[in-house]
Protein backbone atom coordinates (compact mmCIF):
# COMPACT_ATOMS: atom_id res chain seq x y z
CA UNK A 1 0.00 0.00 0.00
CA UNK A 2 1.37 3.41 -0.96
CA UNK A 3 1.09 6.46 1.25
CA UNK A 4 -1.46 9.10 0.35
CA UNK A 5 0.12 11.86 -1.77
CA UNK A 6 1.24 14.73 0.45
CA UNK A 7 -0.86 17.30 -1.43
CA UNK A 8 -4.04 15.32 -0.64
CA UNK A 9 -3.30 14.53 3.01
CA UNK A 10 -5.72 16.93 4.69
CA UNK A 11 -8.13 17.63 1.82
CA UNK A 12 -11.73 17.70 2.99
CA UNK A 13 -14.73 16.16 1.30
CA UNK A 14 -18.09 17.81 1.97
CA UNK A 15 -21.27 16.34 0.51
CA UNK A 16 -24.97 16.96 0.93
CA UNK A 17 -26.57 14.02 2.71
CA UNK A 18 -29.05 13.55 -0.11
CA UNK A 19 -26.09 12.64 -2.29
CA UNK A 20 -24.79 10.16 0.28
CA UNK A 21 -28.21 8.52 0.46
CA UNK A 22 -28.69 8.42 -3.30
CA UNK A 23 -28.88 5.10 -5.14
CA UNK A 24 -25.76 4.52 -7.20
CA UNK A 25 -23.65 1.75 -8.67
CA UNK A 26 -20.04 2.83 -9.00
CA UNK A 27 -16.87 0.74 -8.92
CA UNK A 28 -13.82 1.41 -6.76
CA UNK A 29 -11.96 3.57 -9.30
CA UNK A 30 -15.08 5.64 -9.95
CA UNK A 31 -15.56 6.23 -6.23
CA UNK A 32 -11.93 7.32 -5.94
CA UNK A 33 -12.32 9.71 -8.88
CA UNK A 34 -15.42 11.25 -7.28
CA UNK A 35 -13.83 11.72 -3.83
CA UNK A 36 -10.68 13.20 -5.40
CA UNK A 37 -12.84 15.62 -7.40
CA UNK A 38 -14.84 16.46 -4.26
CA UNK A 39 -11.66 17.18 -2.32
CA UNK A 40 -10.70 19.90 -4.82
CA UNK A 41 -13.82 21.95 -4.09
CA UNK A 42 -13.06 25.00 -1.94
CA UNK A 43 -15.29 26.78 0.49
CA UNK A 44 -16.99 29.63 -1.30
CA UNK A 45 -16.83 28.08 -4.77
CA UNK A 46 -19.87 28.98 -6.87
CA UNK A 47 -19.05 26.83 -9.89
CA UNK A 48 -17.13 23.66 -10.72
CA UNK A 49 -13.66 23.84 -12.18
CA UNK A 50 -12.07 21.33 -14.52
CA UNK A 51 -9.52 19.45 -12.41
CA UNK A 52 -6.80 16.97 -13.26
CA UNK A 53 -5.29 14.01 -11.41
CA UNK A 54 -2.40 11.69 -12.00
CA UNK A 55 -3.50 8.25 -13.11
CA UNK A 56 -1.31 6.63 -10.46
CA UNK A 57 -3.07 8.62 -7.71
CA UNK A 58 -6.47 7.41 -8.87
CA UNK A 59 -5.08 3.87 -8.80
CA UNK A 60 -3.75 4.47 -5.27
CA UNK A 61 -0.15 3.99 -6.43
CA UNK A 62 3.00 5.83 -5.44
CA UNK A 63 4.89 8.17 -7.79
CA UNK A 64 7.49 5.49 -8.54
CA UNK A 65 5.12 2.55 -8.97
CA UNK A 66 4.52 0.94 -12.36
CA UNK A 67 0.88 1.49 -13.35
CA UNK A 68 0.89 -1.20 -16.06
CA UNK A 69 -2.58 -1.38 -17.61
CA UNK A 70 -3.86 1.15 -15.07
CA UNK A 71 -4.27 3.92 -17.62
CA UNK A 72 -6.85 1.95 -19.61
CA UNK A 73 -8.72 0.99 -16.43
CA UNK A 74 -8.93 4.61 -15.28
CA UNK A 75 -9.91 5.83 -18.76
CA UNK A 76 -12.73 3.28 -18.90
CA UNK A 77 -13.92 4.19 -15.40
CA UNK A 78 -13.94 7.90 -16.27
CA UNK A 79 -15.76 7.35 -19.57
CA UNK A 80 -18.46 5.35 -17.80
CA UNK A 81 -18.84 8.15 -15.23
CA UNK A 82 -19.78 10.56 -18.02
CA UNK A 83 -22.82 8.36 -18.73
CA UNK A 84 -23.48 7.34 -15.10
CA UNK A 85 -26.27 8.77 -13.00
CA UNK A 86 -27.48 8.58 -9.44
CA UNK A 87 -31.04 8.59 -8.17
CA UNK A 88 -32.25 10.69 -5.26
CA UNK A 89 -35.58 9.69 -3.72
CA UNK A 90 -37.48 10.93 -0.67
CA UNK A 91 -40.15 9.34 1.50
CA UNK A 92 -42.94 10.97 -0.49
CA UNK A 93 -42.00 8.90 -3.50
CA UNK A 94 -40.51 11.80 -5.45
CA UNK A 95 -37.28 10.97 -7.24
CA UNK A 96 -34.79 12.54 -9.62
CA UNK A 97 -31.82 11.19 -11.57
CA UNK A 98 -28.68 13.29 -11.96
CA UNK A 99 -25.60 12.95 -14.16
CA UNK A 100 -22.30 13.04 -12.27
CA UNK A 101 -19.68 14.46 -14.60
CA UNK A 102 -19.78 16.13 -18.02
CA UNK A 103 -16.15 15.95 -19.12
CA UNK A 104 -13.41 13.31 -18.90
CA UNK A 105 -10.33 13.58 -21.07
CA UNK A 106 -6.70 12.56 -21.16
CA UNK A 107 -3.71 11.58 -23.26
CA UNK A 108 -2.23 8.11 -23.55
CA UNK A 109 1.24 9.62 -23.50
CA UNK A 110 0.69 11.47 -20.22
CA UNK A 111 -0.03 10.24 -16.69
CA UNK A 112 -3.16 12.25 -15.94
CA UNK A 113 -6.83 12.78 -16.77
CA UNK A 114 -9.04 15.87 -16.53
CA UNK A 115 -12.61 15.75 -15.24
CA UNK A 116 -15.42 18.13 -14.33
CA UNK A 117 -18.63 17.74 -12.34
CA UNK A 118 -21.91 18.42 -14.12
CA UNK A 119 -23.71 21.60 -13.06
CA UNK A 120 -26.55 19.39 -11.77
CA UNK A 121 -24.25 18.48 -8.89
CA UNK A 122 -24.02 22.06 -7.56
CA UNK A 123 -26.75 21.65 -4.90
CA UNK A 124 -24.89 18.63 -3.51
CA UNK A 125 -21.38 20.14 -3.26
CA UNK A 126 -21.41 23.96 -3.35
CA UNK A 127 -22.40 26.56 -0.77
CA UNK A 128 -23.59 23.94 1.75
CA UNK A 129 -24.79 25.33 5.08
CA UNK A 130 -26.69 22.39 6.57
CA UNK A 131 -27.59 18.73 6.04
CA UNK A 132 -24.12 17.73 4.93
CA UNK A 133 -21.35 15.32 5.93
CA UNK A 134 -17.62 15.96 5.85
CA UNK A 135 -14.46 13.93 6.32
CA UNK A 136 -10.85 14.02 5.18
CA UNK A 137 -9.70 12.24 2.03
CA UNK A 138 -7.17 10.19 4.00
CA UNK A 139 -10.04 8.26 5.62
CA UNK A 140 -11.13 6.65 2.34
CA UNK A 141 -8.21 6.96 -0.08
CA UNK A 142 -6.88 3.43 0.49
CA UNK A 143 -10.22 1.62 0.21
CA UNK A 144 -10.07 -1.19 -2.38
CA UNK A 145 -13.78 -2.01 -2.32
CA UNK A 146 -16.59 0.18 -3.65
CA UNK A 147 -18.72 -1.05 -0.75
CA UNK A 148 -16.25 0.36 1.77
CA UNK A 149 -16.77 3.85 0.32
CA UNK A 150 -20.55 3.49 0.52
CA UNK A 151 -20.75 2.00 4.01
CA UNK A 152 -18.25 4.52 5.39
CA UNK A 153 -20.20 7.52 4.08
CA UNK A 154 -23.57 6.12 5.16
CA UNK A 155 -22.29 5.74 8.72
CA UNK A 156 -20.11 8.84 8.74
CA UNK A 157 -23.07 11.14 8.20
CA UNK A 158 -24.12 10.33 11.78
CA UNK A 159 -20.80 9.64 13.49
CA UNK A 160 -19.69 10.78 16.08
CA UNK A 161 -23.02 12.21 17.29
CA UNK A 162 -24.60 8.78 17.04
CA UNK A 163 -22.78 5.58 17.93
CA UNK A 164 -25.34 3.00 16.73
CA UNK A 165 -27.72 2.92 13.78
CA UNK A 166 -29.84 0.17 12.28
CA UNK A 167 -30.39 -0.05 8.51
CA UNK A 168 -32.94 -2.24 6.79
CA UNK A 169 -31.13 -4.96 4.85
CA UNK A 170 -33.00 -4.46 1.58
CA UNK A 171 -32.63 -0.69 1.81
CA UNK A 172 -28.86 -1.04 2.26
CA UNK A 173 -28.70 -3.28 -0.82
CA UNK A 174 -30.54 -0.63 -2.83
CA UNK A 175 -28.24 2.16 -1.71
CA UNK A 176 -25.03 0.34 -2.68
CA UNK A 177 -26.40 -0.63 -6.08
CA UNK A 178 -27.04 -4.37 -5.75
CA UNK A 179 -29.76 -5.95 -7.86
CA UNK A 180 -31.67 -9.09 -6.91
CA UNK A 181 -29.04 -11.40 -8.41
CA UNK A 182 -25.97 -9.82 -6.82
CA UNK A 183 -24.97 -11.64 -3.62
CA UNK A 184 -28.53 -12.94 -3.35
CA UNK A 185 -27.52 -15.34 -0.57
CA UNK A 186 -26.93 -13.41 2.62
CA UNK A 187 -23.80 -15.42 3.41
CA UNK A 188 -22.24 -14.01 0.23
CA UNK A 189 -23.43 -10.49 1.01
CA UNK A 190 -21.92 -10.74 4.49
CA UNK A 191 -18.59 -12.02 3.19
CA UNK A 192 -18.22 -9.79 0.11
CA UNK A 193 -19.82 -6.59 1.37
CA UNK A 194 -20.10 -6.31 5.14
CA UNK A 195 -16.89 -8.03 6.20
CA UNK A 196 -14.78 -6.42 3.49
CA UNK A 197 -16.13 -2.95 4.32
CA UNK A 198 -15.61 -3.56 8.04
CA UNK A 199 -12.00 -4.65 7.51
CA UNK A 200 -11.06 -1.67 5.35
CA UNK A 201 -12.90 0.92 7.43
CA UNK A 202 -11.28 -0.38 10.62
CA UNK A 203 -7.84 -0.47 9.00
CA UNK A 204 -7.73 2.87 7.23
CA UNK A 205 -10.36 5.30 8.55
CA UNK A 206 -11.05 7.30 11.69
CA UNK A 207 -13.80 4.83 12.71
CA UNK A 208 -13.93 1.29 14.03
CA UNK A 209 -17.20 -0.46 13.18
CA UNK A 210 -19.01 -3.64 14.20
CA UNK A 211 -22.31 -5.00 12.97
CA UNK A 212 -25.08 -7.17 14.39
CA UNK A 213 -27.81 -8.97 12.45
CA UNK A 214 -31.53 -8.94 13.25
CA UNK A 215 -33.59 -11.79 11.82
CA UNK A 216 -37.21 -12.53 11.19
CA UNK A 217 -37.28 -16.29 11.18
CA UNK A 218 -34.26 -17.31 9.12
CA UNK A 219 -34.12 -14.12 7.07
CA UNK A 220 -31.98 -11.10 7.95
CA UNK A 221 -34.14 -7.98 7.96
CA UNK A 222 -31.94 -5.39 9.61
CA UNK A 223 -28.26 -4.69 10.29
CA UNK A 224 -27.19 -2.68 13.32
CA UNK A 225 -23.86 -0.90 12.98
CA UNK A 226 -21.90 0.42 15.96
CA UNK A 227 -19.14 3.01 15.54
CA UNK A 228 -16.32 4.21 17.77
CA UNK A 229 -13.05 6.13 17.35
CA UNK A 230 -10.13 4.34 15.72
CA UNK A 231 -7.20 5.21 17.97
CA UNK A 232 -4.66 3.51 15.71
CA UNK A 233 -5.26 6.04 12.96
CA UNK A 234 -3.94 9.58 13.41
CA UNK A 235 -6.87 11.95 14.02
CA UNK A 236 -8.08 13.62 10.84
CA UNK A 237 -8.07 17.40 10.76
CA UNK A 238 -11.76 18.11 10.41
CA UNK A 239 -14.29 20.79 11.19
CA UNK A 240 -16.82 20.01 13.93
CA UNK A 241 -19.94 18.38 12.54
CA UNK A 242 -22.73 20.80 11.59
CA UNK A 243 -26.46 20.25 11.25
CA UNK A 244 -26.83 16.78 9.71
CA UNK A 245 -30.54 17.21 9.14
CA UNK A 246 -31.03 13.83 7.47
CA UNK A 247 -34.72 13.02 7.24
CA UNK A 248 -35.19 11.09 4.00
CA UNK A 249 -33.63 7.77 4.98
CA UNK A 250 -35.08 4.67 6.64
CA UNK A 251 -32.51 4.53 9.44
CA UNK A 252 -33.44 3.84 13.02
CA UNK A 253 -31.23 5.74 15.45
CA UNK A 254 -30.65 3.38 18.36
CA UNK A 255 -28.58 5.30 20.86
CA UNK A 256 -26.71 8.60 20.98
CA UNK A 257 -23.41 9.00 22.81
CA UNK A 258 -20.40 11.28 22.71
CA UNK A 259 -18.18 8.86 20.76
CA UNK A 260 -18.13 6.24 23.56
CA UNK A 261 -19.56 2.98 22.30
CA UNK A 262 -20.51 -0.14 24.20
CA UNK A 263 -19.28 -3.14 22.15
CA UNK A 264 -21.81 -5.78 21.21
CA UNK A 265 -20.14 -8.39 23.44
CA UNK A 266 -20.55 -6.32 26.62
CA UNK A 267 -23.81 -5.50 28.38
CA UNK A 268 -24.76 -1.86 28.69
CA UNK A 269 -24.87 -2.07 32.49
CA UNK A 270 -21.36 -3.50 32.78
CA UNK A 271 -20.07 -0.96 30.26
CA UNK A 272 -21.53 1.97 32.20
CA UNK A 273 -20.07 0.62 35.45
CA UNK A 274 -16.61 0.28 33.90
CA UNK A 275 -16.95 3.74 32.37
CA UNK A 276 -17.70 5.23 35.80
CA UNK A 277 -14.80 3.37 37.46
CA UNK A 278 -12.03 3.62 34.87
CA UNK A 279 -12.94 6.64 32.75
CA UNK A 280 -13.62 6.96 29.04
CA UNK A 281 -10.06 7.12 27.65
CA UNK A 282 -8.76 4.07 29.49
CA UNK A 283 -11.91 2.02 28.83
CA UNK A 284 -11.99 2.74 25.09
CA UNK A 285 -8.28 1.92 24.81
CA UNK A 286 -8.80 -1.35 26.71
CA UNK A 287 -11.79 -2.33 24.53
CA UNK A 288 -9.80 -1.75 21.35
CA UNK A 289 -6.84 -3.76 22.65
CA UNK A 290 -9.19 -6.59 23.60
CA UNK A 291 -10.84 -6.67 20.17
CA UNK A 292 -7.53 -6.61 18.31
CA UNK A 293 -6.39 -9.79 20.07
CA UNK A 294 -8.30 -12.24 17.91
CA UNK A 295 -7.37 -15.27 20.01
CA UNK A 296 -9.50 -14.04 22.92
CA UNK A 297 -12.52 -16.32 23.30
CA UNK A 298 -14.30 -14.38 26.07
CA UNK A 299 -13.58 -10.68 25.52
CA UNK A 300 -15.73 -9.45 28.43
CA UNK A 301 -13.80 -11.63 30.91
CA UNK A 302 -10.48 -10.62 29.34
CA UNK A 303 -11.38 -6.91 29.59
CA UNK A 304 -12.47 -7.27 33.22
CA UNK A 305 -9.31 -9.14 34.19
CA UNK A 306 -6.99 -6.75 32.36
CA UNK A 307 -8.52 -3.71 34.04
CA UNK A 308 -8.78 -5.29 37.48
CA UNK A 309 -5.21 -6.65 37.50
CA UNK A 310 -3.82 -3.48 35.96
CA UNK A 311 -1.94 -4.71 32.91
CA UNK A 312 -4.30 -3.02 30.45
CA UNK A 313 -3.89 0.15 32.49
CA UNK A 314 -0.11 -0.23 32.24
CA UNK A 315 -0.36 -0.59 28.43
CA UNK A 316 -2.53 2.54 28.33
CA UNK A 317 0.04 4.52 30.34
CA UNK A 318 2.87 3.34 28.09
CA UNK A 319 0.88 4.36 25.03
CA UNK A 320 0.30 7.85 26.46
CA UNK A 321 3.98 8.22 27.38
CA UNK A 322 4.95 7.36 23.82
CA UNK A 323 2.54 9.98 22.47
CA UNK A 324 3.98 12.58 24.86
CA UNK A 325 7.49 11.80 23.60
CA UNK A 326 6.33 12.27 20.02
CA UNK A 327 4.68 15.58 20.92
CA UNK A 328 7.82 16.76 22.69
CA UNK A 329 9.92 15.88 19.65
CA UNK A 330 7.47 17.67 17.40
CA UNK A 331 7.72 20.81 19.52
CA UNK A 332 11.50 20.59 19.52
CA UNK A 333 11.55 20.28 15.76
CA UNK A 334 9.20 23.20 15.30
CA UNK A 335 11.38 25.33 17.57
CA UNK A 336 14.69 24.56 15.83
CA UNK A 337 13.59 24.60 12.17
CA UNK A 338 14.95 27.18 9.73
CA UNK A 339 13.25 30.48 10.62
CA UNK A 340 13.88 31.99 7.20
CA UNK A 341 11.89 29.20 5.54
CA UNK A 342 9.05 29.66 8.03
CA UNK A 343 8.93 33.38 7.35
CA UNK A 344 8.95 32.78 3.59
CA UNK A 345 6.00 30.38 3.81
CA UNK A 346 4.22 32.74 6.24
CA UNK A 347 4.50 35.72 3.89
CA UNK A 348 3.35 33.63 0.93
CA UNK A 349 0.33 31.86 2.42
CA UNK A 350 -0.89 33.62 5.58
CA UNK A 351 -4.61 34.48 5.43
CA UNK A 352 -7.63 34.76 7.68
CA UNK A 353 -9.03 31.45 6.37
CA UNK A 354 -5.80 29.62 7.19
CA UNK A 355 -5.68 31.18 10.66
CA UNK A 356 -9.23 29.99 11.24
CA UNK A 357 -8.23 26.50 10.06
CA UNK A 358 -5.22 26.51 12.41
CA UNK A 359 -7.46 27.46 15.35
CA UNK A 360 -9.68 24.47 14.52
CA UNK A 361 -6.63 22.21 14.54
CA UNK A 362 -5.56 23.55 17.92
CA UNK A 363 -9.01 22.86 19.31
CA UNK A 364 -9.72 19.42 17.83
CA UNK A 365 -6.51 17.73 16.63
CA UNK A 366 -4.83 15.71 19.39
CA UNK A 367 -1.43 16.18 17.74
CA UNK A 368 -1.54 19.78 18.92
CA UNK A 369 -2.83 19.16 22.45
CA UNK A 370 0.19 20.77 24.10
CA UNK A 371 -0.08 23.80 21.82
CA UNK A 372 -3.77 23.97 22.61
CA UNK A 373 -3.09 24.40 26.31
CA UNK A 374 -0.56 27.16 25.68
CA UNK A 375 -1.89 29.10 22.74
CA UNK A 376 -5.57 28.51 21.92
CA UNK A 377 -6.80 31.21 24.28
CA UNK A 378 -4.36 33.67 22.67
CA UNK A 379 -5.74 33.04 19.20
CA UNK A 380 -9.32 33.29 20.43
CA UNK A 381 -8.65 36.58 22.24
CA UNK A 382 -6.53 38.05 19.45
CA UNK A 383 -3.57 38.68 21.77
CA UNK A 384 -1.01 36.48 20.00
CA UNK A 385 2.51 36.13 21.42
CA UNK A 386 5.63 35.63 19.31
CA UNK A 387 5.78 32.03 20.48
CA UNK A 388 2.18 31.33 19.40
CA UNK A 389 2.81 32.98 16.03
CA UNK A 390 5.97 30.90 15.62
CA UNK A 391 4.00 27.67 16.05
CA UNK A 392 1.46 28.89 13.50
CA UNK A 393 4.32 29.53 11.06
CA UNK A 394 5.57 26.02 11.74
CA UNK A 395 2.11 24.66 10.95
CA UNK A 396 2.09 26.59 7.66
CA UNK A 397 5.49 25.13 6.85
CA UNK A 398 4.18 21.63 7.50
CA UNK A 399 1.11 22.29 5.36
CA UNK A 400 2.79 23.93 2.36
CA UNK A 401 6.43 22.91 2.64
CA UNK A 402 7.81 19.53 1.64
CA UNK A 403 7.87 17.90 5.07
CA UNK A 404 6.40 14.48 4.31
CA UNK A 405 7.74 12.87 7.48
CA UNK A 406 5.48 15.05 9.65
CA UNK A 407 2.60 12.78 8.75
CA UNK A 408 4.18 9.69 10.30
CA UNK A 409 3.15 8.68 13.78
CA UNK A 410 6.60 7.74 15.04
CA UNK A 411 9.81 9.51 14.05
CA UNK A 412 13.43 8.38 14.16
CA UNK A 413 16.24 10.63 15.34
CA UNK A 414 17.61 10.75 11.76
CA UNK A 415 14.24 11.91 10.44
CA UNK A 416 14.13 14.75 12.93
CA UNK A 417 17.58 15.86 11.79
CA UNK A 418 16.36 16.05 8.20
CA UNK A 419 13.40 18.29 9.00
Amino acid sequence: MSTIPAEYKNYRIIKHNKLINAKEKLNTLQHRIIVLMSSKIKKGDTHFNTVYFKIRHILGRGDRDNIGSGYERVRQAAKELVHASLEVENQNGKWAAYSLITVASGNKKEDFITVKFSDEMKPFFLQLESNYTQYTLSNVYHFQSAYSFRVYELLRQYYPKVSKIAIEYQYLRDLIGLDERSYARFSNFKKRVLEVAQKEINQFSDMMIDFELERSGKSVVQITFSMRPNRKVSPSIELPEQDHGVKDVSYEIIRETQSNTCPLWLSEGVYQGMLSKFGSDLLQFAIQQTEERKHIQKPANYLHKGLKEGWLTEEFNQFNQQQERVLFSLEESFATHNNNRRQEIFQQYDSKDLRDEYILELEYNKTYSSHRRLYLHQWESGEISDSALGCYKGWLLKKFGELKDWDKKVFTQEQFKKV
